[in-house]
C-alpha cells in the first residue's frame, strides 16, 4: 500500500502540468530557455541526503484553454524531482520566463489566486495511481514569502484511500514572480506536512534565480 501511495504522491507533485494553457508556437528562444534554466534550484540548495531523479513534467501553467496572444513565453525549464528519502518528501520546481516584466505580470494575475487553487486541487484528487484514490480534505493558504518577488502559495491535505487503509497527504505550491519570469515550486509529504523551514529555504533561493 504504501508503494502505491508514493507512487501516486509523486506524480501528485507534477501536477501542475495537466493545469496548463497552451502557448504560442516559436515564441521560445535560447536566451529564453537558459533563463529558465538558471531559476531552477538543485540539490545543493535542499540540504544534505538530497537526491534528484527523473526530470518532471510540468510544462505550462495556469488553468486556462491557452494563454493570450499579448503573452509569449520565450523559455521554460523543469527540474528533477527531488527526494530526501525514498519515502519523501518530495520536490519539483518550474521555471517560466516571458518576453517583457509586464507580461510575466499579466500571467501572474491570471495564475496566482483562487481558481488556480480550485484547478490545482481538483487535478490532484485526480491524481491517484491504479489501486489508490485521493479525496481532499483540506485546503488553505499559506505564507511563503521571499525577498523581491511577489508570492502565493497554498496546501492540499489529501486522504490517500486503498482497498485496506487511509492515510494523509499533502501537496504545496508555491508561485513566485520577479522581473519576466514565474516559478512554481511543488512540495509533497507523505504522512506529514513538508516543512515549513525547508519550504522557504528553496524558496529564497528560487526566488534570488528569478529576474
Amino acid at each position: 500500500m504504501r508503494l502505491l501511495v508514493l507512487s501516486a504522491l509523486v506524480a501528485s507533485v507534477l501536477v501542475p502540468a495537466a493545469l496548463g494553457a497552451k502557448i504560442p508556437a516559436g515564441g521560445h528562444t535560447d536566451a529564453g530557455m537558459a533563463a529558465a534554466d538558471r531559476a531552477l534550484i538543485g540539490v545543493r540548495n535542499l540540504g544534505a541526503g538530497w537526491t534528484a531523479g527523473p526530470a518532471g513534467g510540468i510544462e505550462r501553467l495556469g488553468c486556462s484553454a491557452t494563454t493570450p496572444a499579448a503573452i509569449v513565453e520565450t523559455g521554460t525549464a523543469t527540474s528533477p524531482t527531488f527526494e530526501a528519502s525514498s519515502a519523501g518528501p518530495f520536490v519539483s520546481q518550474a521555471a517560466f520566463v516571458y518576453e517583457t516584466e509586464a507580461q510575466a505580470r499579466s500571467m501572474w494575475s491570471m495564475v496566482a489566486g483562487p481558481a488556480t487553487f480550485g484547478c490545482l486541487a481538483k487535478s490532484v484528487a485526480g491524481a491517484g495511481a491504479k489501486g489508490v484514490r485521493f479525496e481532499i480534505v483540506h485546503r488553505n493558504r499559506l505564507s511563503r514569502s521571499a525577498a523581491g518577488s511577489r508570492s502565493y502559495a497554498y496546501r492540499i491535505m489529501l486522504r490517500a484511500i486503498t482497498k485496506d487503509q487511509k492515510v494523509n497527504a499533502y501537496v504545496d505550491l508555491v508561485l513566485l514572480e520577479r522581473g519576466s519570469a514565474l516559478t512554481a515550486l511543488s512540495f509533497a509529504g507523505f504522512a506529514e506536512p513538508v516543512a515549513t523551514s525547508l519550504e522557504l529555504t528553496a524558496v529564497r533561493a528560487a526566488s534570488t534565480r528569478l529576474g
